[in-house]
């Protein structure tokens, strides 16, 4: 008798283990259901953990709770939750952690009421995107395939608009400083992209894998290239690299196939102070960089 009571309560254990290990699967579906979260420190705001009804279709993360303000999405809040077709994030928002998204592949529309705001959150990974893989990104209802950073942004962080496949173009500012690691890392719709005059660093891989960019005009205040910068952007023909940079990072220009043309608005002697890491261009076809008085071989 003992052990037949051991293996029921072994058997319940179990398979309660498994409904929650599966909670974002199977169930009911349906477009409401109250979120599971935690208060946080501050006894004034809390983060979302996950589905308090699992299987949900369509998530609503609003702008308080029970009283707290909603001011972030924990890690892994939302993985595996294939049933998941959209999401709307709340303005108050202010991060989304690793891999909050992770395994979402039936995520296809991703709601916002506010541009800015949503360029204030700290995402954490690629997988804290909602929009990656390939999401596309609404503000008040209209889909957005174009983007105009507001004036006053001082810089677009890592992975803001990572895996947005439907982006085509962004006009970038000159309150802009600084584009963070994969902002827009696999925009492979991406054909446009207009950089204000006050960027000095593009960060690693933050086109990395735009596939569909032909070409890009580089601030003259630009100084640093990351690793990786533009690895992958397989269209790319030209680029014109500015006077002022000091560092090119590793695998920046790789597999650029199609990139056969380099001109530097420097002089021979000031290219070759540059801090250019190995294999920046490696897989280009280019074989020379144009300075001002004279060319330059690609190491």
């Amino acid at each position: 008798m003992k052990r037949l009571f051991a293996l029921f309560i072994a058997t319940v254990m179990l398979f309660s283990s498994v409904a929650l290990l599966s909670s974002c699967e199977g169930g009911d579906q349906g477009s409401s259901g109250k979120l599971a979260y935690t208060v946080n420190e501050d006894n004034a705001t809390c983060t979302i953990t996950g589905l308090g009804e699992y299987g949900l279709k369509d998530v609503v993360i609003p702008e308080a709770i029970d009283g707290y303000k909603v001011t972030s999405i924990g890690s892994k809040a939302f993985f595996d939750c294939s049933t998941l077709t959209s999401i709307t994030i709340g303005s108050n928002i202010k991060s989304i952690g690793v891999d909050a998204f992770y395994g979402c592949s039936g995520l296809t529309s991703v709601h916002i009421s506010d541009l800015e705001a949503w360029l204030n959150i700290s995402f954490e990974d690629y997988w804290s995107n909602p929009c990656f893989p390939g999401g596309q990104l609404y503000i008040n209802g209209e889909p957005i395939t174009t983007i105009t950073i507001p004036d006053g942004t001082t810089s677009i962080g890592p992975f803001t608009f990572a895996g947005h496949s439907h982006l085509t173009s962004i006009t970038i500012p000159d309150s802009v400083t600084s584009i963070g690691n994969h902002a827009f890392y696999n925009c492979d719709s991406l054909t446009s992209v207009a950089i204000g005059n006050g960027v000095t660093s593009i960060e690693r891989g933050a086109f990395f894998g735009c596939s569909g960019l032909t070409n890009i005009n580089l601030p003259n205040s630009l100084t640093v290239i990351g690793p990786k910068a533009f690895n992958g952007c397989s269209a790319l023909t030209s680029i014109t690299i500015p006077g002022k940079v000091e560092s090119i990072g590793s695998m920046a220009f790789m597999r650029c196939t199609k990139l056969t043309s380099i001109r530097y608005t420097g002089t021979v002697s000031l290219w070759n102070q540059i801090d250019k890491s190995q294999g920046w261009c490696q897989s280009c076809p280019v074989t020379e960089v144009a300075c001002t008085n004279g060319t330059v071989g690609v190491k």
